[in-house]
């Protein structure tokens, strides 16, 4: 009996599920994957970027490509789920499902206190990081250059680079000399947030290319947890980080939270300013409103955030028989990563396969996330974890910089992506 299984979203986790699903059910189910955008980036090019670590052209590429011959993909926008109908609503109609999988990632919160404020670059969105880029490199050109007057990029249209704030390129900015450094901020919103480790990353890699430049610089990251990175099985790679930051000059303020900017200044809920040339913050970011508004399938975390409520082991939905979920909308506690999702896609593959086949066995994911935190050219620390704790030491090396810049991509778009190697 073939069953039709609709996977809804083409990210990493969708992906890489369909992609597994369809090789393991084989003849015996239908696959369809459902998207508003075929387009698939490798999202740690954000973030890469505007260093001149990564293309983000090159990184950017036609999802199809990397479905299996079989899997359908669907053009469309998911405006509805009915869970005891079994039909996704979609802009164009409706569809029927035997077995639904939810991978829609995580979306941005519209509303930011940055709106129409100068050079500012939320870089979790292409255009930000491609702002951020052009910035930075008028920057160091014009740096060090003997002319005492402001440094100003191009002016250009602005550009939206997450929905509501815009990065305003024609602002001047000051030239920065050993008296009067330039200031960067990083900042983490109070939500989840998509690879957590991306803020610290940011904040290492903008001092490192800043001071390689001979730009003088005083680069700060904020957020709302007294951690740099985490606790708990991240303490060890937190402890790591954060002798780093101390090593590098690059300050850390705990418990800070984004209240307002303005006039080049940050202001915190509790009145503590960050002023800024520089301003990189990490958007706010929510499940889907699609899944919290327009379906049953989430449940209120402690902190009354929604996500979709899965089993943290099987990765079925804890209410809805034949729904299954995993990555950054769903609530399994551990980080949001593509690492994370790799493996939550074999498990929750090999347990749609085996209720549709009635197979006695149960596959289960461990929890496990890995955040391989780049400190400068050259260096990073392996970061991966379970719910059981740390699986590898907090490390700085060279194979660390290696894997996450050349072997991590090539696994992703030629392996991970097609669905192979997802649970090793």
């Amino acid at each position: 009996m073939s069953e039709r299984i609709v996977v809804l979203g083409s990210g990493a986790g969708g992906t890489m599920a369909a992609n597994r699903l369809d090789r393991e059910l084989g003849g015996l189910g239908e696959v369809v994957v459902v998207d508003r955008d075929p387009t698939h980036r490798y999202q740690p090019a954000y973030y890469l970027h505007p260093f001149d670590h990564l293309s983000l052209d090159d990184h950017v590429r036609d999802g199809r490509e990397y479905l299996r011959a079989d899997v359908q993909f669907c053009e469309a926008t998911v405006t509805g789920i009915d869970p005891n109908e079994r039909q996704v609503t979609l802009d164009a109609g409706k569809l029927s499902y035997d077995r639904l999988v939810v991978s829609l990632g995580h979306e941005l919160v519209g509303e930011v206190p940055w709106r129409g404020e100068p050079h500012v670059y939320p870089f979790y969105r292409p255009e930000g990081a491609r702002e951020l880029a052009t910035t930075l490199d008028r920057l160091v050109a014009r740096h060090g250059d003997g002319e005492a007057d402001a440094v100003s990029t191009p002016a250009r249209d602005p550009i939206a680079t997450d929905g509501a704030g815009t990065a305003s390129a024609n602002a001047p900015l000051p030239a920065a000399d050993p008296a009067d450094p330039l200031r960067v901020v990083v900042t983490e919103p109070e939500t989840p947030m998509s690879c957590g480790g991306a803020p610290a990353k940011a904040a290492l890699l903008a001092e490192d290319y800043l001071a390689d430049h001979g730009v003088p610089c005083e680069v700060t990251l904020a957020g709302p947890d007294a951690h740099v990175f985490g606790t708990g099985k991240k303490a060890k790679y937190d402890e790591r980080l954060t002798t780093v930051f101390d090593e590098r000059g690059v300050e850390h303020v705990p418990e800070f939270t984004v209240a307002d900017v303005a006039d080049g200044t940050v202001t915190g809920t509790d009145g503590r300013t960050l002023p800024y040339d520089l301003y990189l913050p990490v958007s706010p970011q929510r499940c889907p409103r699609v899944l919290t508004d327009a379906s049953p399938l989430t449940a209120p975390d402690e902190a009354s955030r929604e996500y979709v409520a899965v089993d943290e082991a099987t990765m079925r939905h804890r209410e809805f028989d034949r729904v299954y979920a995993l990555g950054d909308c769903t609530d399994a506690p551990t980080s949001r990563t593509a690492a994370a999702a790799r493996k939550q896609a074999a498990a929750l593959a090999d347990n749609l396969t085996a209720d549709a086949t009635g197979r006695a066995y149960e596959a289960t994911y461990d929890g496990f996330a890995a955040c391989p935190l780049l400190t400068e050219k050259g260096k990073a620390i392996l970061a991966a974890y379970d719910y059981d704790g740390a699986t590898l030491p907090a490390v700085e090396s060279r194979l660390g910089w290696i894997a996450d810049l050349e072997a991590i991509p090539r696994l992703y778009w030629q392996v991970w992506l097609r669905g192979y190697l997802l649970g090793v």
